[in-house]
């Protein structure tokens, strides 16, 4: 019987963020007017057919937000999401399948993570990459985690370098177990070096600059001090500004700006329950662009790593 979690839940808590924009961390539990109203437009729009609207209903009745909590009808509207192509949607049940206790199928769960992966949802690469990696899950496959984790790598998750550094503190990382993220790291370290090794030189080169104009400065002062036909004259002065980067103040939008933002989406375009091109698998609305794409919170990932836990110890 194997022992089970303590290395990933480490991992866990040191390579997850706690919250993401729209996420069920940040749609909570809520019964006011303004979140039932909401919560009725998302409905509306479901039964219309639009999948981005039916995954948001499944994350309304997750949470709570505008009903109750219902967790059958989160996962019926979060599989219907995916079954009209929306991303998020496919990453979600595959989150739930993963987090929830009574729901745990971890090939269900899988599943769904890859449909989200396959169409460059970072987070479900992520999931799968640390999922295919570790023994602890059950036997690791590294060819399928040098595959997903290569994917989060390129699509720029957060939190995917420092896991693949981990795997190199583990003597795990070699050309013969990920050939792929192996070279994306080499790559990256490359750049790095470069962009420090560039900033360095400029960063010299600036210091001898304003040293250079300091003394030239202080020369031209004293010989015109010196100058009788230059008595009184002031010598200009070139200053050099500390910092030269434009500092821009972005404010997130709110979650009813985001809703609207949704219904804009849903005005413009037609649903994918009647769309043919929707149909033929074509995803018209990628994970950036929609408001649930999301990262998992460190709480829902502790809770899969158990979950999946138990039942692998149920099933020795």
């Amino acid at each position: 019987m194997k022992t089970i979690l303590s290395l990933i839940v480490m991992l866990v808590c040191a390579h997850l963020p706690f919250t993401a924009i729209a996420s069920n961390s940040a749609i909570e539990k809520c019964a006011t007017n303004e979140c039932e109203h909401w919560f009725s437009e998302y409905k509306r729009k479901s039964r219309e057919g639009y999948a981005d609207a039916m995954e948001m209903l499944g994350t309304f009745y997750h949470v709570g937000y505008g009903t109750e909590i219902d967790k059958e009808q989160a996962l019926r509207w979060y599989k219907r999401s995916s079954k009209y192509f929306s991303v998020a949607g496919s990453y979600k049940a595959g989150l739930f399948y993963l987090t929830e206790a009574d729901y745990v199928d971890l090939e269900k769960g899988v599943s769904y993570l890859k449909k989200a992966a396959r169409k460059n949802h970072p987070e479900a690469s992520y999931l799968l990459g640390m999922i295919f990696s570790q023994d602890e899950l059950g036997p690791h496959d590294y060819d399928e985690a040098d595959k997903w984790l290569s994917k989060a790598f390129v699509t720029s998750h957060q939190q995917v370098k420092s896991y693949t550094n981990y795997l190199k503190s583990q003597n795990v990382l070699t050309a013969d177990h990920f050939p792929q993220l192996a070279e994306l790291a080499r790559e990256y370290e490359q750049t790095v070096l470069v962009s420090n090794t560039n900033d360095k030189v400029k960063a010299e080169v600036k210091d001898d600059v304003k040293e250079v104009t300091a003394s030239t400065t202080l020369v031209a002062n004293i010989d015109s001090e010196n100058s009788p036909e230059n008595k009184g004259t002031t010598i200009a002065k070139t200053e050099f500004p500390d910092d030269e980067m434009e500092v821009i103040e972005v404010t997130p939008l709110t979650l009813v700006q985001l809703f609207e933002a949704d219904f804009a989406f849903f005005e413009t375009f037609m649903a994918e329950k009647r769309d043919a091109q929707a149909r033929k698998g074509l995803y018209r609305r990628p994970c950036s662009a929609t408001v649930s794409c999301s990262e998992a919170s460190a709480d829902d990932f502790t809770r899969m790593v158990n979950n999946l836990a138990s039942g692998a110890l149920r099933g020795n």
